[in-house]
């Protein structure tokens, strides 16, 4: 979520079940920026939607209707815990040596890196649910003007995150062989 949709840790932790959609085989999610209250919707790669329909199935009813709890049925980012930076911690605990401790916030960058590299500043802003910065990008330029004419700043976006998708799948989520004791392969 932090590399594909541009999420911290906050918008994990309050991500609820009903921002999750279906548009006939495609999923997507439609949620305001809890920091900003700026609207973001995103498309969500098939192997994502899967991996969330899953935790979800999991997570018991709760009252904020949360996606994902802890064990103690807590939301993952509450008081002087984080359940999501902790996990973030324990992988880079267990990664190969040479891998660089970053904090989980850099993941969101690169995700948001990769789009401006893809599609340029402002669909970057767009994926990252940033307010705009002056009266004309607020008002007389962006996701929803010339409606009908073209596509629209979602519809760019989302192009650009199938592209980074199809760039990345190979190394996120298709199975790699490595060698393991004695020489034998074995599906990662």
């Amino acid at each position: 979520m932090g590399l594909m949709l541009g999420w911290a840790q906050e918008a994990i932790s309050s991500f609820r079940r009903c921002h999750l959609i279906r548009i006939e085989d495609q999923y997507y999610i439609d949620r305001r920026r809890g920091k900003t209250g700026v609207e973001g919707y995103w498309w969500v790669c098939p192997e994502l939607a899967q991996i969330l329909i899953r935790s979800m199935e999991k997570t018991p009813a709760n009252e904020d209707d949360l996606a994902f709890l802890t064990e103690d049925e807590m939301p993952l980012v509450h008081g002087k815990t984080d359940s999501i930076r902790l996990t973030w911690e324990r992988c880079l605990n267990t990664a190969p040596m040479g891998i660089r401790r970053l904090p989980f916030g850099r993941v969101k960058k690169c995700g948001a890196q990769i789009i401006e590299n893809l599609g340029g500043h402002d669909l970057a802003q767009l994926f990252l649910a940033h307010q705009r910065a002056t009266v004309a990008a607020g008002h007389y330029t962006g996701t929803d003007v010339n409606v009908g004419i073209g596509k629209t700043g979602y519809e760019r976006l989302h192009e650009v995150q199938r592209q980074m998708y199809e760039a990345l799948r190979p190394l996120l989520f298709e199975p790699r062989m490595r060698i393991v004791g004695g020489g034998e392969s074995k599906v990662a």
